[in-house]
């Protein structure tokens, strides 16, 4: 067999690289949901949290891991300026179209649970300009041009922080200036596509066509709800449950969840582009495990072991920040568990869906999300902020073993 061209200390250091980019936007988000808790108070920060939750489901949606496909195509002829410019526009035109029906469907979702009118109908304008800002993004991808992402994920980092410092000057704690500092960086998305790419072109979408792209990314799709339903329906059953200050607590508790994957999550970018150049899926695994995943595994036993002999200094740092002490081991098992485990199916379905295999591994992944819905829903009830974290751990150990062996099984039909 040729040898590959494409080596895992390449695959590292650019998925490292991208990671950097990522983790300038989510450090300042995460600051300024802890700052948002402190200002806002447990209840409102609850609607908050519900309200940026839904917008992320709803974002998702009209994303519609549009990258896999638009990715894929650009990259199987990249110097091809025709199918290039009509290939963005389609796309462009029917995300705009999406995203329209998306972002009523989201008005009325949230107004069923929160009356916050304004805040609400600014969030359905916001979600439809971010998403199709990141579709448009995908297509330099394509061309393995990563400059234009880059630059938009330290604008949107930038300019959060320069919002939050006038939202702590101000010493306002109103809950739409809070949602304007927190989403407005997104449309750093539009401000750098404009600037480096153009203005894009409107097109009638051709219906064969834009079904052929949505098919794959439909499929595709499956994976990153899968991960997303658990979460957004933590925070639902939380509210219905417990009330909006525990659901707002919950969202707190993601909050290293979502920082330490943050600094992983370019290896997503790059794999996809480049699974073509990799080793076979057994050649590639029998060298991350004892390189990357087994150091990974024991430091998070190790966090387990020192979070029970840390437990006082701990409840001294909840208590400055107005933190009920329930959030600490839902953080800590999220940190341990739920951080490897993604950071593993990231890796095993970035790999398949580079490989073009994207059914399989999006079924499995959405199948088990779905599947624990009831044991979530009993969970959240009974155990509140711990139970859904233990919903959410389960569902992922449950997909990346299920991902393991699948990949086992095929790794040489899917080189072929």
């Amino acid at each position: 067999m040729e040898e590959p061209k494409f080596t895992l200390g390449q695959l590292v250091s650019l998925s490292l690289g991208m990671s950097f980019f990522f983790g300038v936007a989510q450090i300042s988000g995460f600051i300024a949901r802890i700052l948002f808790r402190a200002t806002l108070g447990p209840e409102y920060y609850g609607v908050f949290a519900f309200l940026i939750n839904l917008f992320v489901l709803f974002h998702g949606l009209n994303l519609f891991s549009l990258n896999v496909p638009i990715i894929a195509r650009i990259s199987e002829n990249p110097s091809d300026d025709a199918f290039y410019r009509n290939f963005s526009s389609q796309v462009f035109s029917t995300s705009l179209i999406i995203g329209l029906l998306l972002s009523i469907a989201f008005i009325f979702g949230a107004l069923s649970v929160t009356q916050e009118y304004v805040l609400i109908i600014y969030l359905a304008l916001t979600m439809i300009l971010y998403a199709t800002g990141q579709i448009l993004h995908c297509f330099p991808r394509g061309r393995e041009r990563f400059r234009p992402s880059a630059i938009s994920l330290v604008l949107v980092g930038l300019v959060r922080i320069i919002l939050l410092v006038f939202f702590m000057v101000l010493g306002t704690t109103n809950l739409l200036v809070a949602m304007l500092v927190y989403t407005l960086p997104f449309l750093a998305w539009w401000a750098t596509y404009l600037y480096l790419e153009g203005i894009p072109s409107l097109s009638f979408p051709r219906l064969k066509f834009i079904v052929s792209v949505y098919s794959d990314a439909f499929v595709s799709h499956l994976y990153p709800l899968s991960l997303q339903i658990p979460i957004v329906l933590g925070i639902v059953f939380l509210t219905g449950f417990h009330g909006f200050g525990v659901a707002g607590d919950f969202d707190i508790a993601l909050i290293p969840y979502y920082a330490l994957t943050s600094l992983l999550v370019g290896i997503s970018f790059v794999i996809i582009s480049k699974a073509r150049k990799m080793p076979d899926f057994r050649s590639t695994m029998k060298k991350m495990v004892p390189s990357i995943f087994l150091p990974i595994f024991l430091l998070c036993g190790l966090i387990i072991i020192t979070a029970y002999f840390v437990d006082t200094p701990v409840r001294i740092v909840l208590t400055i920040l107005s933190l009920p002490m329930s959030v600490y081991w839902p953080v800590v098992l999220l940190i341990s568990i739920g951080i490897t485990t993604h950071v593993l199916i990231s890796f095993l379905v970035s790999y398949f869906q580079g490989l073009g295999v994207i059914k399989p591994v999006g079924v499995i992944a959405v199948l088990c999300s779905f599947g624990s819905i009831p044991l979530q829903i009993a969970f959240a009830y009974y155990y509140s902020i711990e139970g859904v974290v233990l919903s959410i751990i389960l569902v992922n150990i449950t997909i990346a073993m299920l991902l393991l062996g699948y990949g086992y099984r095929t790794s040489k039909d899917t080189r072929s």
